[in-house]
């Protein structure tokens, strides 16, 4: 029967959670209980990211220009951010995930959309490198600042 245990990181000891494992697991000797211990918080550390962009059609404006979101899914759970720009929503390539065309406008748009994009990954590096929880919502308030 496998056990549930969610250590908390942060405030816990590891040579205390090392003993608490050992108690759990008693086939394990002190070196298997330290490398079970890190590969939990590896485990923990592993969530899926994934990014789209998106035209949010329902909301055009008078001009007929649709505004951009970026979705970001952290374990199924989703988060939208504005890119604050507007585009013609026939001129967009989903698959790409970038606007079709070579004027200075369009190379401006898709420029915004890599950099967002690019932002976003530094974020999670640094939630990551900082063993801050990851969320969507975290990670949408730190892209924000």
């Amino acid at each position: 029967m496998p056990y549930s245990i969610a250590p908390d990181w942060g405030t816990r000891n590891p040579v205390s959670f090392c003993i608490l494992i050992r108690s759990k697991f008693k086939h394990l000797d002190r070196h298997n209980a330290t490398n079970y211990i890190y590969s939990l918080k590896s485990i923990a550390m592993n969530k899926t990211l994934g990014l789209l962009f998106y035209p949010k059609k329902s909301k055009n404006n008078s001009n007929g220009l649709t505004p951009f979101y970026l979705r970001i899914t952290i374990d199924s759970i989703r988060t939208n951010i504005s890119s604050k720009r507007f585009i013609n929503a026939n001129k967009w390539n989903n698959r790409a995930q970038k606007v079709n065309g070579t004027c200075e406008e369009v190379r401006n748009i898709n420029s915004t959309l890599k950099s967002l994009k690019i932002k976003v990954y530094k974020s999670h590096m640094e939630m990551v490198n900082q063993d801050l929880p990851i969320t969507s919502e975290n990670l949408k308030n730190i892209c924000m600042i």
